[in-house]
Formats: C-alpha cells, structure tokens, sequence
C-alpha cells in the first residue's frame, strides 16, 4: 500500500490517504481553455487549454509512467462550442506530446460539459469497461467537488490534486506549482468552488451550474 501525495497551502487543506498499489482506470477532468472564441471566429481560431488543464494532462502522465495505472479516461466535451474539439480530446493529444502513452491505454469522455455530467458520463463508462478501482484526478480546489459528485453516482474514487503530481516533473514545475498555488487565480477559483458547493446543498444534482453553463453556450 501506498500512502497518498498531500499537497498543502496557506489554508492547509490536504489531500492524504492510503492507496491501492495500481489503479485500473485514472479519471482526468478537464478544467475550461484559457480563452474561449469570440462568437464571429471561425474554425482557425487558436484554442488552448486552461494552465489547470494542462497540469492535470501531465499529471496523469506522470501517473501513468509510475505504473499506477494503465487506463486514462479524459472527460469533457465541446465547452468551447460545437465547432471546436472537445477538452478530453485536446488533453490527450497534450498527453501524447509530453509523454509515450499507447493510444488503447486512453478514453474519452467527449460529451460532458460540466461536473455532473463529468461523474454521469464517467459512470457509464466505468460501468461498461466493468472498472472497480478508480482515481480521480483535477485541480485542489475542484477536487472535493468532485469527489462528491462521483460518490453521487455511485464511484467510490480515489482523489489526486494535479498539482501535488506534476511536481514531480522537475524542480521548475516544483516552482511553479509554488507561485501558482499563491496566485489569485487560485484564490478566485476557490471562492467559486465554495458557491458550487453550497448549491449542492439545494441542489444535489447540479441543475442550477448546468443551465449557467448551457446559457452561456459552453
């Protein structure tokens, strides 16, 4: 058994727990682009991941060159519009630039467009692969979210905070793991997760983020 990364910060939030030696499937939810298109642009417009994104896509490469799993399953779909690639596809080609990863070592989850439908969809897959051991990857402060959700709908996973993980890339992302944990991106995010989280408590299954999101065509 393996005792979990933890990852700290001003708040001392922590991520610790006693792990399985392997999991059978690693979840990786993706976490918006860092600019989304204008309403007018056309196909050709550049669409790039957000930096949380990113980190999760080397952070699960980084799982997978450990050996402590051998299936990835990117979850996301067309947040950016119907036009562009979905997030699940974007990360894992941003996977398979970084790292050698067999391309039947991979999933996509390409219809999901928030959270909960991030844990509905993965259900189904989960369900039809007959996948038991699971991980859940995405940024800290996403992470206890989500880990609602996917115990919502029936998946007992494990959780792992991108960023604990791709420190351990190299010193450089060491540093820059450190500056952006103090970010006020970081303390933005937070906030808006608390929100998320108190309109679980009126609304378990997430409707309310869901007809934001789909209002906003994303």
């Amino acid at each position: 058994m393996k005792e979990k990364f933890s990852i700290e910060n001003k708040e001392q939030e922590t991520f610790k727990e006693i792990l399985p030696e392997k999991f059978e499937a690693l979840v990786v939810l993706g976490k918006n682009w860092r600019e989304y298109p204008p309403k007018k642009a056309n196909k050709d417009w550049p669409l790039r991941l957000s930096i949380e994104s990113k980190m999760s896509a080397l952070a699960a490469g980084e799982m997978f060159k450990a050996g402590l799993t051998d299936k990835i399953i990117f979850s996301t779909g067309k947040t950016a519009g119907k036009y562009w690639p979905s997030e699940a596809e974007i990360m894992s080609d941003y996977l398979k630039k970084n790292y050698s990863i067999p391309d039947d070592a991979i999933i996509l989850e390409k219809e999901s467009i928030d959270t909960v439908e991030n844990a509905e969809m993965v259900a189904e897959i989960i369900e039809k692969h007959n996948i038991k051991n699971i991980a859940l990857m995405t940024s800290h402060y996403h992470l206890k979210r989500s880990v609602g959700l996917f115990n919502d709908y029936g998946m007992e996973v494990h959780s792992f905070p991108s960023e604990e993980m791709i420190k351990k890339r190299s010193s450089h992302y060491e540093k820059f793991v450190e500056n952006y944990l103090k970010s006020g991106r970081v303390k933005k995010e937070k906030i808006k997760e608390a929100v998320l989280r108190s309109l679980l408590v009126i609304d378990s299954k997430g409707k309310i983020p869901r007809i934001i999101t789909k209002r906003r065509g994303k």
